[in-house]
């Protein structure tokens, strides 16, 4: 008998109980997992949603109400036309979508060209795909 053996009968056991303690630790695993996607999600969702309905109620009010707070709200479309007619509202319109379409136009053609090296780099099938019919001069 080995000594891991006789030390494990000497303590009735105990050994091989904290062994499989040690294998069970994170109690269910897919909990913990479920339970951290789940408050990532409820974080983002209030990232995502909070200004968006800020903006909302900005454009359809004739208060602010991030600077006012909530209140008595006048919502009407015809606030909304008045923030459409706003030349600040179309200088930062403009701003966003050159920042956005830049952003992506550069973007683009670097994750592909990343993408390309990657796999042609690598010993996949994508990589002899990619060498034989894309790259090659014909």
């Amino acid at each position: 008998m080995g000594a891991d053996a006789a030390i494990a009968t000497d303590l009735g056991g105990a050994a091989g109980t904290a062994a499989n303690a040690r294998r069970r630790w994170p109690p269910l695993p897919w909990l913990w997992a479920r339970l951290w996607s789940g408050a990532l999600l409820v974080i983002l969702t209030f990232l995502v949603l909070y200004p968006v309905a800020m903006l909302l109620l900005g454009a359809l009010t004739n208060t602010n109400p991030v600077v006012d707070g909530f209140g008595v709200f006048n919502i009407s479309l015809t606030n909304f036309g008045t923030v459409l007619a706003n030349p600040n509202v179309h200088l930062a319109l403009a701003n966003s979508l050159i920042a956005c379409g830049g952003g992506t136009a550069l973007a683009v053609p670097v994750r592909t060209a990343g993408i390309r090296v990657a796999t042609i780099n690598t010993n996949t099938a994508e990589s002899r795909v990619n060498t034989r019919h894309h790259l090659r001069p014909h």
